[in-house]
């Protein structure tokens, strides 16, 4: 269905946006970004930064694809060494695909919002499908473990949109989610691949006798504690007067993210066990289509209601249906429910990147996968 997500009258906001950003990560830095230059010597000239974006996707997608035919929601499952190997060596790829396509929309003149929302729509999907990748790969052994790699960051993603729209740039900081924690998550990977799934179960005497997947969490939190206290710091000094909206609209954002957890505690059917797939599509699409939304109203700059219609019916039912469970009045089972919501969860994410994209290269007159139309300006 086409519908308009900018209203015509913040159409010409798009022409006029000029994006505002930096990474202060030396990893970024000295690293990442030199990988990606030497990189781009061998991408031709006439391939468009939006076709390494989705090409960076699919890196993630089939790893993903795989693992949900083979284990669908078991937990626990023996992953063999070729799907190990080829999850790690996609999702490195992806990393240096992720910093190649800014670059060569940079390198060919090509630089344009569409292209910045399509490469952060997709990274924001990514960190629901890797956190299933990863949560199957190194056994996180319950269901919380696996939320807990997607919702830390869901959760750091989401407060750096909303710091984007409130000072109008979007600034990392030396150690940042988007840096650190992606390598971050490589590593695992490419531990589980050496060491084994096992090696994630043994326990650290020296610490607190916790397992090695405690790791994990604990590393993830650490990325959560050290940021998002001096992303919402920047957020009141940059706007002092909108910081109470910024922070209810971050409230929002975890609703919709932690939901999956509510669900997965009190639900009276396990379906956290038995249906944490169908769990992750329905609050991470929803999650990555609010963090669209956040992202389109920034560049046009259009108002940002606290409460998006979608996020709270899709996950609103969610949550209420279960609490009604508790005392059997609930109007639909709890595992039915989950497989109506999923599919439409992950629809509206696509109908909203499908409208997102046919509107601004409308008002950009611009194509989406091919750089044709620089031809046509020289």
């Amino acid at each position: 269905m086409i519908y308009d997500y900018v209203p015509k009258e913040y159409e010409g906001n798009i022409l006029k946006y000029k994006y505002s950003g930096v990474d202060q990560s030396l990893l970024y830095k000295y690293i990442f970004s030199p990988i990606a230059n030497f990189s781009l010597k061998i991408v031709p000239l006439w391939i468009a930064p939006n076709t390494l974006t989705l090409i960076g996707f699919f890196f993630i997608l089939i790893p993903y694809l795989i693992f949900a035919f083979m284990f669908g929601n078991d937990w626990n499952p023996d992953v063999p060494q070729w799907l190990l190997f080829i999850t790690t060596f996609l999702f490195f790829t992806y990393m240096n695909f992720d910093n190649m396509d800014g670059k060569q929309a940079r390198r060919t003149g090509s630089a344009s919002p569409l292209g910045m929302l399509l490469d952060h729509q997709m990274d924001a999907m990514i960190v629901v499908l890797e956190a299933q990748n990863v949560s199957q790969s190194v056994r996180l052994l319950s269901t919380i473990n696996s939320n807990f790699i997607f919702a830390c960051p869901a959760y750091m993603f989401y407060i750096t949109t909303l710091q984007a729209y409130y000072t109008g740039a979007m600034e990392l900081p030396i150690i940042n989610a988007a840096s650190e924690g992606v390598l971050s998550v490589g590593l695992f990977l490419l531990y589980t691949l050496i060491a084994g799934q096992d090696a994630w179960i043994q326990r650290l005497p020296w610490f607190y006798n916790f397992t090695v997947v405690h790791s994990i969490q604990i590393l993830f939190l650490v990325l959560v504690v050290t940021n998002a206290p001096f992303i919402y710091l920047k957020i009141y000094r940059k706007n002092p007067k909108q910081f109470k909206e910024a922070f209810l609209n971050s409230i929002f954002g975890i609703f919709i993210i932690v939901s999956n957890w509510i669900v997965i505690l009190i639900s009276p059917a396990n379906v956290g066990g038995t249906h944490l797939r169908q769990l992750f599509m329905i609050t991470g699409f929803t999650f990555s289509a609010q963090v669209g939304i956040i992202q389109v109203y920034h560049v046009c700059e259009i108002p940002l209601p606290i409460l998006r219609l979608p996020g709270l019916l899709i996950n609103g039912s969610l949550v209420l249906n279960t609490i009604l469970a508790i005392f059997k009045l609930n109007p639909l089972p709890e595992v039915l429910l989950l497989n109506i919501l999923a599919p439409i969860a992950i629809l509206l994410q696509f109908h909203f990147i499908f409208n997102m994209c046919r509107q601004f290269k409308k008002v950009l007159k611009i194509d989406l996968f091919s750089l044709q139309y620089l031809q046509k300006q020289k």
